[in-house]
């Protein structure tokens, strides 16, 4: 299984829907390209081990904001929170942001991790909107599918 090319479709289909929103106006024109892709293939000959790659999106992580001394706005992580994303999938089986109260210490209910058919893939990704993480990561599933045949 060729984890780089699944990682080349999803980075494929963010760069597609970066540059649409920001040629209609929208929010990521302000914000810039943020984000982490990863995809987690089963190893099959070791129980419970996955194979694990991840890429950036332009920034990984935003700082927040600040007021002389005070802290308004904590930033965000988003290899963490895409990380958490997965987390959450590989435990329950389900695609992240189906239901936020099973999670656990360190997972995240967000949506933007997909689950494969046969359950050993997991395609994530964090830092554009929710449904623009998912429709990244469902690129990701669609290419391991057909790696799979």
């Amino acid at each position: 299984m060729d984890r780089n090319k699944i990682l080349d479709v999803m980075e494929a289909k963010a760069e597609e829907l970066f540059a649409g929103n920001v040629t209609s106006g929208g929010e990521y024109a302000e914000r810039g390209k943020r984000g982490a892709f990863t995809v987690q293939i089963r190893n099959a000959e070791i129980p419970g081990q996955w194979d694990i790659s991840l890429r950036h999106f332009g920034a990984s992580f935003w700082e927040g904001g600040r007021y002389g001394d005070l802290l308004t706005d904590s930033g965000c992580n988003f290899e963490a929170g895409m990380l958490g994303k997965a987390a959450y999938s590989r435990r329950t089986g389900k695609n992240s942001g189906v239901h936020c109260y099973e999670t656990l210490g360190g997972e995240t209910f967000w949506p933007g991790a997909v689950v494969s058919g046969d359950g050993n893939c997991i395609c994530a990704f964090g830092g554009l909107s929710a449904a623009d993480d998912v429709i990244i990561s469902q690129a990701g599933i669609g290419e391991y599918e057909r790696q799979r045949g």
